[in-house]
């Protein structure tokens, strides 16, 4: 099972192929209840780095709920400077996709 620390929480992170809820098909998806953070499979390395930290600032942003621009960039300054010492993995799109074992 493969991790990423954001603030207090492990989430999990799972690459699978489609990512559908109801009649929406989404590259990437986190559930905040469980803890999860979905990956679409079927997507160059790149894109997948992008929507990766694109849920990740989801998260930094549910756990700072910033009500100002200042505070959003506080909060994000935070998070992101956690993010990246708690999970040396997610400097590159490449370390990424060793670390999920992901085919490059």
């Amino acid at each position: 099972m493969r991790k990423v620390r954001i603030g207090s929480f492990d989430y999990e992170v799972i690459v699978q192929d489609g990512i559908v809820e109801g009649s929406q098909v989404f590259r990437g998806r986190i559930d905040y209840a469980v803890l999860c953070i979905r990956l679409e499979a079927k997507m160059c390395l790149p894109r997948m780095y992008e929507i990766l930290w694109h849920e990740i600032v989801h998260a930094v942003e549910e756990q700072t709920h910033p009500e100002t621009e200042e505070q959003w960039c506080d909060g994000f300054a935070l998070g992101i400077t956690q993010i990246l010492r708690d999970n040396t993995w997610l400097s590159s799109p490449q370390a990424m996709a060793e670390y999920l074992e992901v085919e490059q």
